[in-house]
C-alpha cells in the first residue's frame, strides 16, 4: 500500500496546497465533524485556507470547538467560521443538527467531512456493537441527511463526501479489532454506494490520513512523538482538501491513502477508471471481482447438467 504511486508524501506540497489556485473552495460551505482538534482540525484549517465561504466544525465539546474557531481566525482567515457541538453517536442529535442547519442557520452543505471515530479496544460482543453504532450506523444518518439536503434550486448541486478512515480497515495484524473492522465497514458501503450514485450528483471517497500524532496517539505509551512513522499534520489536511475538486472526480468511490502523491493518483487515472474494484475494499493479493468477470468465467468453465440437490 505505500508504494501505490512512486511517491511517498509524508507532509504537504504544491499540488494539494490551500494557496494553490486550483483548490479553491469559493461559494462552498463545508462541514467537519469531529473538527475542533487532530485531523479534523487539519481540514478545517485547510478549506479556511482555500476560501471556502463558511466553515462549520462540530465536535462533543463547545470548548474545543471554540478554541479551534479562535486557532483558525489567528490564522487571518477572514472566512466565516463556526461551530455547533454535537455528539454524532446520538442518532436523534443527528437529526436534530440537520434541522438546525437548514432551518435555523440556512445552511446547504456542499462539502461533508466524517472525522469523528470510536478508538480503543473491545474484549465483549457489546462493546463491539459500540463500535459499528460509532463507526458505521451514526455515519450512515450523517450520509443520509447530507445526501437528501433540498431547498429551491438546491437539488443538482454538487456535493462531496470524504469519510476519514484508517490503515486499520486493511492492516494484518491489528490489534484493535473492533476498530478496523468497523472502519472497513463502512468503506466498503461508500465504494458499493458509489456504484449507485453518480459522481455528478454526490462524490464519495474513503481517506486514510496519514499517521499523525494526535492527543489520542500522545495517551498511549505505545505511540512515541519520537517515532519515525508521523506524518505533518498538513498532508492530511491538504489530500483531503484536494480530493474534493474537480481533479479528483475519478477517485468517486475509492479507498485513498494521503501519503499517495496526487499527480502519481491522475497518472493512474484510466488504470483506475477502467477497474470498478480498484483501491476499493476488497481480498487481498486477487484481482477485483466483477459479475461480469464471474459470467465470463462461468462460460469458459460449462455449469453441471445435473444441479440437483440430490
Amino acid at each position: 500500500m505505500t508504494d501505490v504511486t512512486p511517491t511517498f508524501r509524508r507532509t504537504t506540497y504544491p499540488t494539494i496546497s490551500p494557496s494553490n489556485p486550483s483548490n479553491d473552495q469559493s461559494n462552498r460551505t463545508v462541514l467537519v465533524i469531529g473538527g475542533s482538534e487532530g485531523i479534523g482540525f487539519s481540514i478545517a484549517l485547510a478549506y479556511a485556507q482555500a476560501n471556502a465561504s463558511k466553515i462549520i466544525l462540530s465536535s462533543r465539546s463547545q470548548a474545543k470547538l471554540d478554541d479551534a474557531v479562535a486557532k483558525i481566525r489567528a490564522r487571518g482567515v477572514k472566512r466565516a467560521v463556526t461551530s455547533i457541538p454535537l455528539d454524532s453517536s446520538d442518532v436523534a442529535q443527528i437529526g436534530k443538527f440537520w434541522t438546525r442547519l437548514r432551518e435555523e442557520e440556512g445552511v446547504f452543505v456542499d462539502v461533508l467531512v466524517l472525522n469523528a471515530a470510536k478508538v480503543g479496544a473491545t474484549t465483549t460482543a457489546a462493546e463491539v456493537v459500540e463500535f459499528f453504532q460509532f463507526n458505521v450506523a451514526s455515519k450512515l444518518y450523517m450520509l443520509e441527511n447530507f445526501q437528501k439536503q433540498a431547498g429551491a434550486g438546491e437539488e443538482k448541486r454538487h456535493k462531496v463526501l470524504i469519510d476519514i478512515t484508517s490503515a486499520a480497515a486493511h492492516a494484518y495484524p491489528y490489534a484493535m479489532n473492533a476498530y478496523g473492522s468497523s472502519k472497513a465497514a463502512f468503506s466498503n458501503y461508500l465504494c458499493h454506494l458509489a456504484d449507485e450514485v453518480p459522481e455528478g450528483e454526490m462524490r464519495l471517497v474513503t481517506m486514510h490520513p496519514g499517521a499523525v500524532y494526535t492527543a489520542a496517539a500522545s495517551g498511549s505509551a505505545e505511540y512515541s512523538s519520537d517515532l519515525p512513522i508521523w506524518d505533518h499534520p498538513s498532508l492530511a489536511g491538504h489530500m483531503a482538501l484536494w480530493l474534493s475538486t474537480p481533479a479528483a472526480a475519478f477517485l468517486h468511490g475509492r479507498f485513498v491513502w494521503a501519503n499517495w502523491d496526487a499527480e502519481g493518483l491522475v497518472e493512474m487515472k484510466q488504470k483506475i477508471l477502467d477497474d470498478a474494484g480498484f483501491l476499493k475494499i476488497g481480498v487481498t493479493g486477487v484481482n477485483s471481482f466483477s459479475v461480469g468477470g464471474l459470467m465470463a468465467k462461468c462460460t469458459e468453465v460449462p455449469a453441471p447438467q445435473d444441479r440437483s440437490l440430490t
